[in-house]
Parts: structure tokens; C-alpha cells; sequence
């Protein structure tokens, strides 16, 4: 609580000089959520680094004046009571990522949404969400997330063997990753956050237990999937990076990424997988089914640990296949790189 109030002050400060230091878009962040934050900073080096627009991330919107306000995510935007409400004069962006059933926010925004220039967001899916509950369809700008290519490079075998070598891991043994928050809260995670999956990702490793498989975890509140892969008595190693620059080395260990989410917005580590040279093996959702080709650059199954499984051993029994998925994504992940999704930015959201 207390870092949350300094980093809150620390924003409005900011704010305050903004305007004769020469920023004119100011991207709001959430004080404790890790990905939205480092969307924000990404975002904003890649508008800088190309002379586009003069950006900085902040955690709050107050005394901001003629500027473009865009808050990173719903979380942002709507407060317990209301929603922060910038200045007039400034242009204001919105992004939602997914949209959960039921939230009573989706209404909120439809009632408010004058209040709003343009709501951006990652996948179709969620377009055709706010459209059926009533938002303007000409508000809805749709940009997948990017990936920072320069960070998330592939490796050759030779380096990979001796990163698990660095990290105790057996070289031939089948590393599976998984790094994603999916459990309710920030703390422990024991309640599952079933949007996410964990459920249909420990039973897809329960199905693959004869092949010995090592769960490579990443990411907070992963306390369901490890207590469920304790039980199971299935390997794993989870470890909470605090860094982003660390978790390249993560993906160097991996023979291939399991996404067993029912809803997404991305997920970013479709990408990150991609530019690190590891196959996916995932479910239809979110900018997957947008931006993913089934059998080119993803394996793709229904939200079932049958399918999935079933999936997963024909990728490892097909070594074309895996070898066919990696070149095919690498072809292709330069247009998500972040320089060109932040050039996406300035021309369809800061406008």
C-alpha cells in the first residue's frame, strides 16, 4: 500500500512538469500489475526511440492538460465508485484487453463512453465483445501487443544445452513452459484464475506424465498449478522473475510453450515464444486467432486436455513439423517487433 501511495505521488509530480519538459502522451499504468507496466515502457521507448511522439508512463492522470491520455488497461480507467475523469483537453485512448462474462464494467463503458476517443484493444474477439454490448464499432481500434526482438532472439542447440546445464536441467530431458499469472490475486494464487487455464494445462501435463516432462513456471500467484503438480508428482521449477531481461533465458530452455487459456487479449508470450525459436502448442483464443495459421506457425486445439495432449505428441514425434513452426513464426515475427506496433500506435490511436 504504501509503494502504491509514493508511486501515485511520484506520477502526479511528474505530471505536473510534463507539459515544459515536452511530453505529450502520457501512458497510465497499474502500480502492481507486471504486464501492463511493461507494455507501457515498451510502448513508450519505441514512440520515443523513433522521434514519433515524446511519451512517458505514469500511474495516474491528474493535472495533465492538452496532452493524450491513454490508460493501459480497464483497471485504469474505472474507479471504485466512477472513473478518472483527465481534463478535457486532453485526447483520451482506452485499452481493454479481454473481456470476462459478467463484468459489470462492459456496461459501465458503454454508458460512458463519450468520455472516451478511441478504445483500443489486441484480438477481434474482444472487438466483437464491446460492439454487441453497445460500444461504437468506429471507437475500436484493434493492434495485437508486440514483442521486443532485439531481447527475444533464438539460440542454437549447442547454447540451449548450455543454458540447462547453467540451470541444473537434464539436456534431454522435455522442458515445457508455462509463464503466465493464473491464479486469483496477488499472492499465493491457490484459487485458480480459470480464464487463464491452469486446470486444462495440469491436466494436459498429466496425460504427457510418461515422457517425464519439467514444467518450466514463470509469473505470480502460481500456487494452484504447483500444488496440482505436486499431487500429480510431475517436475517442475517455478521462479517469479522480477526482471524481463531474464526471461529470454527462460524460453532458451524450452522444447515447447503450452497456451491452455480459455480468454486472452494476446497472450504476449505467443510472440515471445515465437522470436526465441520455440514451438506453441495452443488454444483458439484471443490474438491467436488472429494472428496465428494452424500447422504454420502454431499447433492449435480446443480448451481440452485430450486435444492438447494429442497435440503435443504429434509435435514431439514430428520433428519437421517442430522445425517448420519455428522457421515460419521467425519469418514472421518482425511485424510485431514493438517499433512497428508502437508506429501502429501513433497512426490509428494518437490521431
Amino acid at each position: 500500500m504504501i509503494k502504491r501511495i509514493l508511486l501515485r505521488l511520484t506520477g502526479i509530480i511528474g505530471n505536473l512538469t510534463s507539459g515544459w519538459r515536452g511530453f505529450t502522451l502520457a501512458y497510465i499504468v497499474e502500480t502492481y500489475d507486471w504486464s501492463i507496466k511493461h507494455d507501457g515502457e515498451s510502448i513508450t521507448h519505441a514512440l520515443n526511440q523513433q522521434g514519433l511522439i515524446r511519451a512517458r508512463i505514469t500511474y495516474c492522470p491528474c493535472l495533465i492538460e492538452n496532452q493524450i491520455v491513454h490508460f493501459g488497461s480497464i483497471n485504469t480507467f474505472f474507479t471504485k465508485t466512477g472513473w478518472n475523469r483527465p481534463h478535457p483537453s486532453n485526447r483520451i485512448v482506452l485499452t481493454w484487453f479481454h473481456v470476462e462474462e459478467g463484468d459489470p464494467r462492459l456496461e459501465r463503458l458503454a454508458q460512458v463512453q463519450q468520455e472516451v476517443d478511441v478504445i483500443h484493444t489486441s484480438c477481434e474477439s474482444t472487438k466483437q465483445t464491446l460492439v454487441a454490448a453497445g460500444i461504437d464499432e468506429h471507437k475500436v481500434v484493434v493492434i495485437p501487443l508486440g514483442v521486443d526482438t532485439t531481447l527475444f532472439t533464438p539460440v542454437i542447440q549447442e547454447q540451449k544445452r548450455e543454458i540447462r546445464k547453467r540451470l541444473g536441467i537434464d539436456p534431454d530431458r522435455l522442458v515445457i513452459g508455462s509463464f503466465q499469472k493464473d491464479g486469483v490475486g496477488w499472492g499465493e494464487g491457490l484459487e485458480p484464475k480459470l480464464i487463464k487455464g491452469p486446470d486444462v494445462l495440469v491436466e494436459t501435463i498429466a496425460r504427457l506424465k510418461d515422457r517425464r516432462p519439467l514444467i518450466l513456471l514463470t509469473g505470480p500467484a502460481r500456487g494452484y498449478v504447483k500444488h496440482r503438480l505436486d499431487e500429480l508428482e510431475i517436475d517442475y521449477i517455478h521462479t517469479y522473475l522480477q526482471d524481463t531481461t531474464q526471461l529470454p533465458m527462460m524460453y532458451h530452455t524450452l522444447d515447447l510453450y503450452l497456451i491452455t487459456s480459455r480468454l486472452e487479449g494476446g497472450p504476449k508470450s505467443l510472440l515471445e515464444a515465437w522470436a526465441s525459436g520455440v514451438p506453441v502448442v495452443s488454444t483458439r483464443v484471443g490474438m491467436v486467432s488472429d494472428i496465428a495459421v494452424n500447422m504454420e506457425t502454431v499447433l492449435l486445439a480446443a480448451t481440452d486436455s485430450l486435444g492438447l495432449s494429442q497435440v503435443v505428441q504429434h509435435l514431439l514425434k514430428d520433428a519437421g513439423l517442430r522445425n517448420r513452426l519455428v522457421s515460419h513464426a521467425l519469418a514472421g515475427i518482425p511485424s510485431f517487433d514493438w517499433k512497428k506496433i508502437a508506429r501502429r500506435y501513433s497512426e490509428s490511436l494518437y490521431v
